[in-house]
């Protein structure tokens, strides 16, 4: 933990439970629009075989492993299921070590960059007057002068990447708005507004984690 702050990454990985999930293991299916995915995340739905025989092979992965785990892209529904069904007990399951470094690339690659695409987007002057009221502040107006995405606090970029990880960032201009105030207190407040988000933060633990009262393993 440098600076007070945990690695880039980190609250995701705890708050997903990746350490402690024996699902994450290996191949499984997590329904819904997901694909196959290994580790905590790493989703073939959209990815080529060539990436994933990559990234497998970067984390240490057998090249026998890569090549049966590689054949699982693109699948979804029921082909998603039996695909894991026949194949998962055929690999070796991923140590500690391995998911914390496939994590690594997916959060880099997809939910970091995802997730300042998704703070640097306009937001329409109708849905940011709409969804704006529900934080009923005494400095919330239309006038948004968003902080620099290089400039955030390294707690609300945390925030930031897990609340998109989530789903719950781009239908949210409020949130975006909170953010755009570089205040991890501002934030936390922000999220108790929110049900749905409070209903998830007794296990994800975002509230505790901007107000400096969450304490996890170091172990990331």
């Amino acid at each position: 933990m440098a600076n007070g702050y945990y690695p880039p990454g980190y609250f995701t990985f705890h708050a997903e439970g990746a350490s402690t999930n024996p699902a994450t293991n290996s191949l499984h299916f997590p329904k819904g629009k997901s694909g196959v995915t290994i580790g905590p995340g790493y989703d073939l739905k959209t990815k080529t075989k060539e990436d994933v025989y990559r990234d497998m092979v970067a984390i240490g992965v057998s090249k026998e492993d890569a090549n049966i785990i590689k054949e699982g892209v693109g699948k979804m529904h029921e082909e998603a299921q039996r695909f894991v069904d026949e194949n998962k007990n055929k690999i070796k399951k991923l140590t500690k070590a391995q998911k914390i470094m496939l994590f690594k690339i997916i959060w880099n690659s997809t939910y970091y960059a995802g997730t300042k695409s998704v703070y640097k987007a306009k937001v329409p002057k109708k849905v940011f007057e709409k969804d704006i009221k529900i934080l009923n502040k005494a400095d919330s107006t239309l006038s948004w002068d968003k902080s620099s995405w290089d400039d955030l606090n390294d707690k609300i970029l945390d925030i930031a990447v897990d609340l998109h990880y989530q789903g719950a960032l781009a239908k949210n201009s409020s949130l975006q708005y909170a953010i755009s105030k570089n205040d991890p207190l501002y934030l936390a407040d922000c999220i108790e507004k929110f049900p749905a988000l409070v209903s998830y933060d007794s296990n994800r633990k975002r509230i505790p984690y901007l107000r400096g009262t969450f304490s996890g393993p170091s172990d990331f």
